[in-house]
């Protein structure tokens, strides 16, 4: 599920972590993450920014927010807490794809695209020309239609 640069990046956030949060992780969850690491991949945290301004995948972010709430949570009511936030996350989450795939809104983007019929390039002024069919093909397209009915 989880890819071996996930592991490596919530194994680097764990030896930065304080002993005492540290040592509330299972002996066994430590092991597989250890165990499906990439080698040879560590990340460098910066403890003055906050998880999510680090430079780390979502799949990580994720593992580190499970344990927050599996092992570091202190009482059932920051339980409840925490799970309300991920929770008011994922409903803000639907609402906005919702939102951004609604059938309502699908044609109205439609409209609001404008095209660009002037192409930049080395002579900085290349533009479209339009097609347009010649007699001799047009003649032929005739024959032709009235052949095929």
């Amino acid at each position: 599920m989880f890819n071996d640069i996930t592991y490596a990046e919530v194994a680097s956030f764990l030896n930065v972590l304080d002993r005492k949060y540290f040592e509330k992780i299972p002996k066994k969850f430590r092991e597989i993450i250890n165990k499906n690491k990439k080698t040879n991949y560590e990340i460098e945290y910066d403890l003055t920014k906050p998880l999510y301004e680090q430079n780390i995948s979502r799949e990580a972010v994720s593992i580190i927010a499970l344990m927050h709430l599996n092992y570091w949570c202190s009482n059932e009511q920051e339980k409840k807490q925490l799970m309300q936030l991920f929770n008011d996350i994922s409903r803000k989450k639907e609402e906005e794809k919702q939102k951004l795939y609604s059938t309502e809104n699908l044609f109205n983007n439609r409209q609001n695209v404008e095209t660009n019929t002037e192409i930049k390039g080395a002579d900085n002024n290349i533009q479209m020309v339009e097609y347009k069919e010649s007699i001799f093909k047009k003649v032929m397209n005739w024959i032709n239609n009235i052949f095929n009915k």
